[in-house]
């Protein structure tokens, strides 16, 4: 039905925008030389939350919910939860934390001259 679609929409959506996340991460990094952590973080948010997406999406469609079932589900649901939280707090972690002035950081351009 119309559920059906939406959330398998939203799937896609979703990794629509991790493939573009990722190939703007490497782009960035052919440019400047300089790789970031906060682009993989917000990925695996992206991961993590497409995740509990599905998992719903699958546990919604079986002819009966078993007791297995659902713990499985449940597990699954909070592992995700539990991950989300952790890069969360590293993307915070990771704003909060003193700039480096470029005079600070070696290139590795100059390292080759």
């Amino acid at each position: 039905g119309l559920l059906v679609a939406g959330l398998k929409l939203l799937n896609d959506l979703l990794l629509v925008i991790i493939l573009l996340e990722l190939f703007r991460t490497v782009v960035r990094f052919l440019q400047t030389e300089i790789l970031t952590l906060e682009p993989y973080l917000a990925v695996g948010i992206i991961a993590c939350t497409r995740r509990i997406l599905t998992a719903s999406a699958e546990l919604s469609h079986l002819p009966e919910i078993t007791s297995e079932s659902f713990n499985r589900y449940v597990m699954d649901v909070a592992l995700n939860v539990g991950v989300i939280m952790v890069l969360i707090i590293a993307v915070f972690l990771i704003r909060k934390r003193p700039s480096v002035p470029a005079a600070a950081v070696p290139s590795v351009t100059s390292e080759r001259s």
